[in-house]
C-alpha cells in the first residue's frame, strides 16, 4: 500500500527546418526575417495508481516496474507548426539604436496520468511575443540606458497541478504586459550608479478555474438557497415539535449568506 504510485516514461521526436534572412536596407537599417517549420511526436507510457487500488488493471507481477503491466497505457500526440520571427533594428545616430521585433512560439503538448492511469491530454502551447525597444550610450560614454517595451500572449500555457488525487498539467490563457530598463551612471572615474526596472501587468484567462482547495467541487458552503425542508426534518427528528423545528430553520436561514431561502 502507499499513496500516489505514478511512472511515466516518455519518448520525444522532433525534426525542425529553420532559415533565417537579413537584409540591410541602408547603412542604418536592417531587417531580419525568420521561419521554423517543426514536427513533433510524443509517446507516453504511464502506469498511475492510488494506494494500488484505483488502477482496477494493475497487476502485481514484483517490485520493479514494467512496460507489459496490464495497469499501464500508452498515447502518442502528434504536433506540427510553423512559426516566424519579423525584426527591425534602425540606428538614430553612432550611440542610439531603436527596434522591433514580433515572434511566434510553440511547446509541443501531450499527455500527463491522473489517479486511475488514464492518459489525460493536454494542448499545444502557442505563443506571441511583440518587443518595441531601444539601446543607448549617452553623456560621452557616461550613461547607459537602455529600455523595451513587450507583451507576450500565450494560448493554453501549460501548468502542473496536483488534480484531485493525481498531478496532471492544465492549460490556461494569459498575456504578460510590461516595460523594463536597464541604467548605468558613471558619476566619477571610479563611481559607477547601476539602476534596474521593471512594471508588469499580468491577465490570466478564464480557462483556470478550479479552486485548488476544492477542485472536484465536493464541499458546498449551505446558503440561503438551501431547502428548510431537510433542516426541519432532522430538528423533528431530535424531538422537536413541528412549529418550532420550521421556526429554527428559518431563522437559521435568515443567518446564512446566500439569497432566497427555500
Amino acid at each position: 500500500m502507499g499513496g500516489l504510485i505514478t511512472d511515466q516514461n516518455g519518448i520525444t521526436k522532433s525534426t525542425a527546418l529553420m532559415a533565417e534572412y537579413y537584409y540591410q536596407m541602408d547603412d542604418a537599417t536592417k531587417f531580419t526575417f525568420g521561419l521554423r517549420d517543426n514536427d513533433d511526436t510524443y509517446e507516453s507510457t504511464i502506469f498511475s495508481s492510488l494506494s494500488d487500488i484505483s488502477n482496477t488493471s494493475y497487476a502485481y507481477t514484483g517490485p520493479d516496474y514494467s512496460r507489459s503491466n496490464p495497469g499501464t497505457s500508452r498515447e502518442q500526440t502528434e504536433n506540427s507548426a510553423l512559426t516566424y520571427k519579423l525584426a527591425v533594428q534602425h540606428f538614430i545616430n553612432d550611440n542610439s539604436m531603436v527596434y522591433a521585433s514580433y515572434t511566434t512560439g510553440l511547446k509541443a503538448g501531450g499527455t500527463s496520468p491522473n489517479e486511475f492511469s488514464i492518459q489525460i491530454p493536454y494542448a499545444e502551447e502557442e505563443s506571441a511575443s511583440l518587443e518595441i525597444g531601444t539601446r543607448n550610450i549617452l553623456m560621452d560614454g557616461r550613461m547607459l540606458l537602455n529600455a523595451t517595451l513587450f507583451e507576450m500572449d500565450v494560448t493554453n500555457g501549460q501548468i502542473g497541478l496536483i488534480y484531485n488525487a493525481g498531478a496532471v498539467n492544465k492549460t490556461f490563457d494569459y498575456v504578460n504586459t510590461g516595460l523594463e530598463g536597464q541604467m548605468k551612471f558613471f558619476i566619477s572615474d571610479n563611481t559607477e550608479l547601476d539602476f534596474n526596472w521593471l512594471t508588469l501587468n499580468s491577465e490570466m484567462g478564464e480557462a483556470l478555474q478550479d479552486n485548488p482547495l476544492n477542485p472536484n467541487q465536493a464541499s458546498v458552503v449551505l446558503g440561503r438557497g438551501f431547502a428548510t425542508a431537510g433542516l426541519t426534518g432532522l430538528l423533528q427528528a431530535t424531538g422537536m415539535d413541528a412549529a418550532t423545528a420550521a421556526g429554527t430553520a428559518a431563522y437559521i436561514g435568515t443567518l446564512l449568506p446566500n439569497a432566497g431561502f427555500n
